[in-house]
């Protein structure tokens, strides 16, 4: 460069997306009694990045980890069940760089008689 001047430095950025991730839990049956067999599985999950952590939850208490499902004829009336997910992808929503923390599903809530299939 002429009178000593040095080249300017080249940077190249990329930016990337903020993913935000989601997870919905779903049953196997339309309606399901206190003690009957009931599956309850991921109906869909994104932007979590591979090898996602899941944790399921009945009543909060932990009973079944990194699954996609749970099968259990143990559920009562009042009861509550809840998937938490910890992502592991780079750029997830506000958990980015806190991956500790998780995100869940809707609770899904067991009633005195029946449940309809639904996803939450």
């Amino acid at each position: 460069m002429p009178n000593g001047c040095v080249a300017p430095a080249r940077a190249s950025v990329k930016v990337l997306e903020l993913l935000r991730p989601y997870v919905k839990i779903k049953t196997d049956k339309n309606n399901v009694c206190e003690g009957e067999l009931i599956t309850i599985s991921v109906a869909d999950i994104g932007n979590t990045g591979p090898n996602a952590i899941k944790q399921w939850y009945v009543n909060d208490i932990a009973v079944a980890y990194n699954t996609d499902f749970i099968a259990t004829d143990t559920l009562h009336k009042t009861a509550r069940v809840r998937l938490v997910v910890t992502p592991t992808a780079a750029c997830v929503g506000a958990f980015a760089g806190r991956r500790r923390f998780g995100f869940e599903s809707g609770t899904l809530r067991i009633a005195k008689r029946s449940i309809a299939s639904r996803t939450w």
